[in-house]
């Protein structure tokens, strides 16, 4: 009767144990399911703040004076120059995720992305000029545990048309310029960061310790496009030339972003303790296409054939500064 009666127990126990890590895996799914929920809300919100921003570096800080260049002239340039935009840190802090903190987010909502440029300009015909620009940046880091790699490529195209201020005429006239600009930004960024993370957790109603010793690696791409028209207004005092413009952009293009954990997620509570291998990915994407306006200021230096730009706009959220040397022939 004894033995029998142990047999009985020692199944019981089995059975309840079984029943035990079920419950747990499917906990542990739970908790998956629920960071992956997590990582698309994050990556829906880069996508979005991002998407305008990266648009707008490819536009902001290269311009230049009302006066264009003659027939077989020309010039050639290089400069430096920051695009900054504000991010809603607010709509970040206040995404309905399931485990990720984000409230407590500490980030000032500030995006910067600098560019070191090449730029020309050829006269034509009909008093207009050709602009063409290349250039970016691209900049690694690698600190062991931790990593970041970024680099963004743009490139552009200006068509300018001279319409008062030529000749004789631009003794007392000031000179005035139409522009139609055509610009184009696509860059990439991917960070990683190893951590072991400790929390409490709630789910099926028990409370568990979940832990995770893992990488996470976080990737936004782009490809985005602006066209738009501007209309510049200068006048040369002796060796400088200040300039003023207002313009319109239309922006085109889309940012993807992911974010991906591979590792070890475990659970203890419930009487029971498991672990898991995880990978885990969450992803969101959204397309640029905020039109706004541009208010342009800045000057030329003229000594001889050297020409010294510095020029700043705001746009909406953006901004941007660039400072330039050129050579005029």
């Amino acid at each position: 009767m004894r033995k029998y009666l142990v047999l009985i127990i020692v199944c019981l126990i089995n059975i309840l144990s079984n029943d035990a890590f079920a419950a747990i895996t499917q906990d542990i799914d739970s908790a998956k399911n629920d960071v992956a929920y997590d990582y698309g809300l994050i990556s829906n919100w880069t996508s979005q703040e991002f998407s305008e921003g990266v648009a707008y570096s490819a536009v902001g800080g290269a311009n230049r004076p009302a006066d264009v260049h003659g027939i077989g002239s020309f010039e050639i340039g290089l400069g430096v120059n920051g695009d900054v935009w504000n991010v809603d840190t607010g709509k970040l802090r206040a995404l309905p995720t399931r485990t990720i903190k984000t409230a407590s987010v500490d980030y000032k909502g500030t995006v910067g992305v600098p560019g070191i440029l090449v730029q020309g300009k050829l006269g034509l015909p009909w008093d207009l000029d050709l602009g063409l620009k290349y250039g970016g940046f691209s900049f690694k880091l690698d600190e062991g545990k931790a990593s970041f790699n970024a680099s963004n490529t743009v490139y552009g195209f200006e068509l300018r048309r001279q319409f008062f201020g030529k000749g004789v005429t631009g003794v007392a006239i000031p000179a005035v310029a139409l522009s139609l600009t055509y610009d184009i930004a696509s860059g990439k960024i991917d960070s990683s960061q190893t951590y072991a993370e400790t929390t409490s957790e709630t789910y099926s109603g028990i409370s568990y310790t979940q832990a995770i010793d893992s990488k996470t690696t976080g990737e936004i791409e782009w490809s985005t496009q602006s066209i738009g028209a501007k209309a510049t207004v200068s006048k040369k005092f002796l060796f400088i030339t200040p300039y003023f413009g207002i313009g319109i952009n239309k922006n085109s293009g889309s940012v993807d972003t992911s974010i991906t954990t591979t590792g070890t997620l475990s659970l203890t509570g419930g009487g029971s303790s498991q672990s898991q291998n995880i990978d885990i990915k969450g992803s969101g994407s959204d397309t640029a296409g905020d039109s706004y306006v541009r208010y342009i200021g800045g000057f030329d230096i003229n000594i001889l054939a050297l020409r010294l730009n510095l020029n700043g706009e705001l746009a909406d959220k953006y901004y941007a500064v660039g400072l330039w040397t050129h050579l005029s022939f």
